[in-house]
């Protein structure tokens, strides 16, 4: 059985980059600015791959069509990662 919340997937970073039209670097910078959430570890190895929920992606892209501010995607990038310890009262089972 695999834990899938619905609706979500997971994205990779290729994917989140064409999904927001931006470049790696930004990515990294805006995870350091705290205006975009940290992936998450696929894994427990140092070199385990990151991926993002879709969902989250989609908020940031709301986000910026919005034209949030930097400190307002900051609040909602801090939203975002406190849901995530929530998350899996939320998944359902298949």
């Amino acid at each position: 059985m695999s834990a899938v919340a619905q609706g979500v997937s997971l994205l990779r970073v290729d994917s989140v980059l064409a999904r927001i039209g931006i470049k790696k670097t930004t990515l990294y910078r805006w995870i350091a600015l705290g205006t975009m959430p940290p992936g998450i570890a696929l894994g427990t190895s140092d070199n385990a791959p990151i991926a993002w929920p879709s969902d989250e992606i989609d908020t940031i892209v709301g986000a910026l069509i919005g034209g949030q501010s930097e400190e307002e995607r900051r609040a909602t990038v801090r939203d975002l990662i406190a849901a995530r310890s929530t998350r899996g009262r939320r998944m359902t089972f298949n």
